[in-house]
């Protein structure tokens, strides 16, 4: 097991080497983040009401270690990332060890010679699949999330092995503080895994008792972190990324693609007023906003979008909340990408595993067998079907999932060994396993992944671009505005990290639209901008304003610059 950890974490790395050139917007929120609490103040960690604190943490720690110039930054940002994805595997092992000690203790020698091999690629291949999507690649915390799943999993099942310790209990409520401090969504999720403990306790010994002390661990952990986002905010809160994604994708009261621009007028009462809205350089055909956030930071809207949106208001309805669960069943709405993904699509990844399971209910395995051996880890399938449930009542995104889906197929294929005994589910797991793996791989498209490898090339627009606009004169420091909705939203602002520029200023307005503006109120943007502070412009697909000279085009990533001063 030891060997297939380490296995796992050096097939990760051509995935990981293809992504070294890439970071996303939420990925630059982190960086910057990071980089305030290592160079200014730790404050900047927990007082973030969107993104949660403990990656950061790692990526600062590696800032503080490792003193990474501008050039080398996201290099030293992946190289964490994959250490933390060690990690993880590592965590992976330690759960599915205690599983078969358990299965051992419990059932006798089910897992002999080939049986056990045969489990153990089973287990293993999920854990690869769940991560060869190169998306989860971009610096982020999904990778840390997935760990503190496995670690707590592993904590489950020791709770349940001869001997558990009320400090077992305790290390539980604190692994699942750390899974919360990960990403916020996790406390809903903790308490319900809680939840479950408490009515199918796994320790014999303590009961009911010791998923009491896993609670008040849990609520004692937490509590630091629920304090400092509180005081921060000046409300109760233990972050607002749900409530932020609850209003645009369930109330709808804010819009999920251009910006909110009617509630930060103040003209949308159903959504409430804002606190704290962007400055309005322009308030006429073009509206243009300006976002002051803190010093060092590259995308000051989304470096702490529930700033911009304080003063937000939900609204529970009955038939908001139906419309969004029929979406996450594919029932309706599935060709709207923004709207997140469904179940049908979450599924599809591990359709080898549904066939596998199906095979097995055709040769005559009575699925109740399989309860009865695994009802003392009900959890196993019941915490994955939970978190499914919260994600769904408000979006479902893939990469939160792949950790839970592991869970959950280990286990069934576990209870599926224990009910045949013999040697006869082996030769099913291992096609299982060949065809899961060969489906990932031909739709990851692996294997130009692994050619990347040894290309010296780096496989992103995101440091091409930045080399150059740095050719064009963009320094850093400077305020960038960026035009058009397609740019804002479809694009995103690695360069400018990078760069160490920072994008404060917009135009969300359709570049189409711009283009016809006359010449007088071109002159008066670009005055106003001047004003602020802008050094450039930057337009995808065609220059921002027809009327209006000195667009310089960058025809390889299809956009022009216009330098303002």
């Amino acid at each position: 097991m030891l060997l297939a950890t380490l296995l796992c974490a050096v097939l990760a790395l051509p995935i990981a080497w293809s992504a070294r050139g890439r970071v996303d917007p939420d990925g630059v929120s982190y960086l910057d983040i990071a980089g305030n609490a290592a160079r200014v103040s730790p404050w900047y960690l927990v007082s973030n009401g969107y993104w949660s604190p403990a990656y950061p943490t790692l990526q600062a720690v590696a800032v503080k270690l490792v003193h990474p110039s501008p050039s080398d930054e996201l290099a030293v940002a992946h190289g964490v990332d994959w250490l933390i994805f060690v990690a993880a595997c590592s965590c992976f092992t330690y759960f599915f060890f205690n599983l078969l000690r358990w299965v051992a203790s419990r059932h006798g020698p089910v897992f002999e010679s080939g049986s056990f091999y045969g489990i153990a690629a089973l287990a293993y291949a999920a854990l690869y699949v769940a991560n060869i999507d190169p998306t989860l690649w971009g610096i982020g915390a999904d990778k840390m999330l997935e760990g503190t799943v496995y670690l707590a999993a592993g904590v489950c099942v020791r709770l349940s092995l001869p001997k558990p310790r009320i400090a077992h209990h305790i290390l539980l409520g604190a692994v699942l503080a750390l899974a919360y401090a990960t990403k916020a969504a996790l406390l809903p999720i903790s308490l319900g895994l809680i939840i479950i403990l408490f009515l199918w306790p796994p320790s014999g010994e303590f009961g009911r008792k010791g998923t009491a002390i896993v609670a008040l661990s849990f609520l004692l952990a937490v509590s630091p972190l629920v304090i400092a986002l509180s005081y921060s905010k000046g409300r109760l809160t233990f972050g607002d990324s749900g409530r932020l994604n609850y209003a645009r994708s369930v109330n709808r009261s804010v819009p999920l693609g251009p910006l909110p621009l009617d509630f930060w007028a103040g003209r949308s009462p159903y959504a409430g007023f804002p606190l704290h809205p962007p400055q309005w350089i322009s308030t006429t055909n073009p509206v243009v906003l300006k976002f002051n956030g803190p010093p060092g930071v590259t995308f000051p809207l989304w470096y702490d979008p529930s700033y911009w949106m304080d003063g937000l208001k939900l609204h529970f309805d009955f038939r908001q909340q139906g419309r969004r669960y029929l979406h996450s069943l594919g029932l309706i709405d599935r060709a709207a990408p923004m709207e997140g993904t469904d179940v049908v699509r979450l599924a599809l990844p591990w359709l080898a595993m549904f066939c596998g399971v199906a095979v097995f209910a055709l040769v005559g395995l009575k699925f109740q067998g399989v309860y009865r051996a695994m009802r003392k880890h009900l959890w196993l399938f019941l915490w994955p079907a939970f978190a499914v449930l919260v994600y769904s009542s408000v979006m479902l995104t893939p990469r939160y999932f792949g950790g839970f889906f592991v869970l959950g197929w280990v286990g069934t294929f576990v209870g599926v060994s224990i009910v045949m005994k013999d040697r006869k589910a082996t030769p099913v797991i291992l096609c299982v396993v060949a065809a899961a793996l060969l489906a990932a791989n031909y739709r990851e498209s692996v294997g130009p992944t692994v050619a990347v490898l040894f290309s010296r090339a780096v496989p992103d627009r995101d440091s091409s671009l930045t080399r150059k606009l740095a050719g064009l004169g963009v320094r850093r420091g400077d305020e960038i505005c960026v035009a058009g909705r397609d740019f804002f939203f479809g694009y995103g602002y690695g360069y400018a990290r990078l760069l160490g520029a920072r994008v404060s200023m917009a135009i969300p307005q359709d570049v189409n639209t711009l283009s016809k503006l006359p010449a007088a109120q071109v002159e008066s943007v670009i005055a106003k901008l001047r004003a602020n502070g802008a050094r450039a412009v930057i337009s995808p697909r065609r220059p921002a304003f027809d009327n209006d000279s000195g667009w310089i085009s960058v025809p390889e990533f299809n956009l022009f610059i216009r330098f303002i001063q």
